[in-house]
This record gives structure tokens, sequence and C-alpha cells, in this order.
């Protein structure tokens, strides 16, 4: 044990100021490099942590491709592709920009909310309803498991696992200024945009629902989220965790208490444990899991029609599609910037004299 004063070393530097403020240093946060501040219910979307800009998320069903001739496909494609080019505006700054996620998900509350409120009033609650509500959910939960119920060797060739492809698009413009585009506020711009969208993608056969504060949330938890152990390890103990902390259905305080406390911050509330990252290599921890960021930038040639989530013959008999030889829980990750056709043409221009000898 150090003698009394021995600190006071006459040849040993003295604290400086940026010694005593290294002591108080606050590494970078990774909550803070998310965008999203609050949902806003009256303009069912997002606001930005600029305070102005807005983004909308929609949940949309894709198109079955399973048995489809290529010809079906390609009208398919045609039709999503004049979708997507007629509903913008194509602008010089702050452009509009689209962005799609597609995933395997094994997460059953949605379904089986579902499935309690197609019951006939006459039998909901009774025991027989009950008890098959409870042998559903078993079922689903055996045929989710992690590494596949079975090995599939007739059709796909790959395991064969109980699970949903969930896709979700998100559009939002980054406002500058006032943020008026030609009188129109950005609430405003952003409802015209998404029911032109809409209408186009329901015209190409592609339904979408508006997605609320509840449905992000229950989305981005899962994904920040993916393994929490604050009630146990198991299966039911991980539902019950979710159910517990974005319950739709939340019951009013009782008279003479106070509410749970709540912050309004919407990326605060979304991690229930510290994420860590290792910069050596590039790797993400949520709950301990690791996670990579794969950026895929480059083609030679233009995809085929279905080239990722379509169902196409893979050589020899296999019938899969791309993605599912993906490992689990992959998420796809598609960005669409809306570009000015001259700025585009012009870009493509300068690509190709470069790209001569």
């Amino acid at each position: 044990i150090p003698e009394p004063g021995a600190w006071l070393d006459p040849k040993r530097k003295p604290a400086t100021v940026d010694d005593i403020a290294a002591l108080y240093a606050v590494n970078p946060s990774f909550v803070d490099m998310l965008p999203w501040t609050e949902y806003l219910p009256q303009e069912q979307a997002m606001l930005l942590e600029d305070g102005k800009s807005l983004a909308a998320f929609y949940e949309l069903t894709p198109i079955g491709t399973e048995g489809r001739d290529p010809e079906w496909l390609r009208k398919a494609r045609d039709a999503l592709e004049n979708a997507l080019q007629d509903s913008f505006d194509e602008l010089d700054e702050s452009p509009w920009v689209v962005q799609f996620y597609a995933k395997d998900e094994t997460s059953w509350e949605d379904y089986l909310e579902t499935l309690h409120d197609y019951v006939q009033p006459r039998a909901q609650g009774t025991a027989f309803t009950e008890m098959y509500l409870q042998q559903f959910k078993h079922h689903l939960e055996a045929i989710s498991k992690p590494g596949g119920l079975f090995e599939d060797t007739k059709v796909s060739q790959l395991p064969w696992r109980g699970q949903q492809r969930r896709v979700r698009m998100v559009v939002y413009r980054r406002c500058t200024g006032d943020g008026l585009v030609r009188g129109q506020t950005p609430s405003m711009y952003l409802k015209n945009i998404c029911e032109r969208l809409t209408g186009g993608l329901a015209n190409a056969g592609i339904k979408t629902r508006r997605m609320d504060r509840h449905d992000i949330r229950h989305w981005l938890l899962h994904w920040f989220n993916p393994h929490p152990e604050h009630l146990g390890s198991k299966r039911q103990d991980i539902d019950r965790f979710f159910e517990i902390v974005n319950n739709r259905k939340v019951e009013p305080p009782e008279e003479g208490t106070l509410p749970l406390a709540s912050g309004d911050d919407f990326s605060q509330c979304l991690f229930y444990s510290e994420p860590q990252s290792d910069a050596k290599k590039g790797l993400w921890y949520f709950d301990s899991r690791p996670h990579r960021v794969i950026v895929l930038d480059r083609l030679r040639d233009a995809p085929k029609t279905g080239h990722l989530t379509g169902e196409n013959r893979k050589g020899g008999d296999a019938l899969h599609a791309l993605f599912d030889k993906l490992p689990e829980d992959t998420v796809l990750n598609i960005t669409l910037v809306i570009t000015p056709q001259d700025v585009l043409e012009a870009h493509l221009e300068k690509l190709a004299r470069k790209s001569v000898g």
C-alpha cells in the first residue's frame, strides 16, 4: 500500500486538463448513428434526427414466383419498374430514397394475432379454441427451430424450415432549408408520393400495408435484440420478453398510480443491451451475436428477374431462391436513389469513356 503522500512525486508530471478530460470521455454511441427520433401518428411517419425530414414504412406482400414461366416474370418486373419510375419526382437536390428489406423470420406473433382475430365471435374464449391456438403456436415453434426441421432432398435440396419472408419498404427524403417543395410541406409531399407509389405497386400486383409505431418497433426490436436473455434463454422466455417490451394492448395505469416512465427518443428505446464493435474483424455485436455488413455494388451483367429472391432452377433438379442459401437471419437491403435521368446518363457516359483503354 503506498504511503500517504506518495503521489506527491516531484519527478512525476502533474495531470493536465486533457488527462482529466480523458477520464470522463464517452465513446461514440451506436444509437447516435440511428436517424429515427419520434413516430408521428397523425402523419403516419417517422421523424428523423434533423427534426424536419420524414420517413414512411410499409410492409409488402411479395409476388409469388413459384411455378411461373419467364414471360410472366418479365411482365411482373416491367410493371414494378414502371411503378417505381412513375411515382417519384426527380430532384437535383435532396432526392427521394427508397429502401427495401427482405428477411426470413421465425417470429409468429403477427400471424398468431391474425389467427386469433379470425375466430368467430361465438367460438372465442372457449376451451377448444384456446387449446387449438396453443397447439398451433407449439407447432409453429417446432417447425421453425434453428438449422431447419429436415433436409429437403426432392425440391430445393436445402434444409427445410418453417419461416415467412417479410419484405419492408422505407420511403424518405432529406429536407433542406424550410423543407417546402412547390408549396408542399414535408408531410404533404411524403403523403402524395406514397399515394402514387402504393397505387403503382397495387397495379403491379403488390399489396402494401402502412406500418405504425408498434409494427416498426416490432421489426427493429428483433433486429437489434436478436437473443435477449433478460427473462431466460429459452424460446418461450424470449417471446415473453418481446410481448412485454412491445405490447400493443397496453393497459392504462390503475387509479392512484403513475404510468411507467418512457423516453420519447425512438432509437434510444430500441436497445436493451449495449452494442459492441470489433473494428479489426468488421463486426457489430448485438446480444453478443456477431453481425457483418457485406456491400455488393459492382455488377458485370444485368441480374435476371428474381435473381435474389425468386425461385429458379439452379442446375440439375434443385429449385430454390438464391436468398434461401444465405445464412439464417440474413437481411437483404436494396437502396434506390431517385436520380434525374440526364444526370444518370451523363454519369454512365463518363464511365463508358473511362472504360476504354
